[in-house]
């Protein structure tokens, strides 16, 4: 029998969010029997169900969650980031635009850290974008409607985990297609997994700065740094707290700067990104072949 306190939540119309104050019934959650329990090759999940408010939690997910605010937190203090709108004491202008995504089955399989170079907009402006906001944008997003940077994430996460989940007719049947990544998200949907592989990712960026109200993505304005001591530090800090198998630096423009990258059982890869130009690049089998040819040194 595991024991666990359950996640405090806030229940509104029907979502839910992290809440600092307790639910007024999470107490009698506190001890319950599980509802369910897993335990893949390397990792346990353990489903927590609070009767009053018929809410089912992984908590593996969300323990991951807490980790990785708790290393954003110090990393807000050491930086002079303003806890609520993002702001930076001595750079008016720039701010922390969001908190990185954790998909809702990150931990059940093979744990994949995409890594971006800059966020390119500013997604919530006077404010920074919580967790479960950063969730809802892509994981909740309808797959259709992905940009190229998604779906070609959607692509990649399905190519890394179709051996463990058993996706590799669904791998066969969308490299047959010819399509780009989105084009497969929006026409060849009897191709797809009924689970989403963005579930089973995590996404950051290596510089984690915006230009306030800034709304159009293209170009490299925000990939500079503000301090890079202190933000090359914290992207170990943060390498630590997600604990991936697999990390995916997405730009070629990454292969300088992450060369002598190593974790013990972590094995990194760079790639085009999914959204450049040129070429097939975008195709799935295009975009995974660029990858595994530029990552044949950097492997850890």
């Amino acid at each position: 029998m595991v024991h666990i306190q359950a996640t405090c939540l806030l229940i509104e119309n029907g979502s839910y969010q992290e809440s600092e104050r307790f639910h007024p019934d999470a107490a009698d959650c506190e001890g319950k029997a599980v509802t369910g329990c897993r335990e893949p090759r390397s990792s346990r999940i353990v489903l927590v169900k609070c009767p009053s408010i018929g809410l089912e939690v992984d908590e593996t997910m969300k323990t991951m969650q807490s980790t990785v605010k708790q290393a954003y937190k110090k990393f807000f203090r050491e930086m002079g980031i303003d806890p609520d709108t993002g702001r930076l004491d001595g750079s008016p202008g720039r701010k922390f635009a969001t908190f990185p995504y954790v998909g809702s089955e990150y931990g059940s399989a093979k744990k994949l850290l995409f890594v971006g170079l800059d966020i390119g907009k500013d997604p919530q402006p006077g404010r920074i974008q919580s967790f479960s906001e950063r969730r809802a944008s892509i994981e909740d997003k309808p797959l259709c409607h992905h940009n190229p940077h998604i779906a070609g994430t959607y692509m990649t996460a399905l190519y890394f985990l179709k051996g463990e989940l058993g996706w590799n007719s669904h791998w066969k049947g969308i490299i047959g297609t010819g399509a780009t990544c989105q084009g497969v998200l929006k026409y060849w949907e009897n191709f797809l997994p009924s689970e989403n592989p963005l579930s089973h990712c995590a996404l950051t960026n290596w510089h984690k700065f915006v230009k306030e109200h800034r709304q159009h993505r293209s170009g490299p304005a925000d990939r500079s740094y503000l301090n890079r001591e202190m933000e090359r530090r914290f992207f170990v800090v943060e390498l630590e707290a997600f604990d991936p198998d697999i990390v995916i630096f997405q730009g070629a423009g990454f292969e300088q700067k992450v060369s002598g990258l190593k974790r013990k059982e972590t094995c990194f890869y760079v790639g085009q990104h999914p959204s450049a130009r040129g070429g097939s690049i975008r195709e799935p089998k295009t975009l995974i072949n660029d990858m595994l040819g530029r990552s044949r040194n950097i492997r850890s």
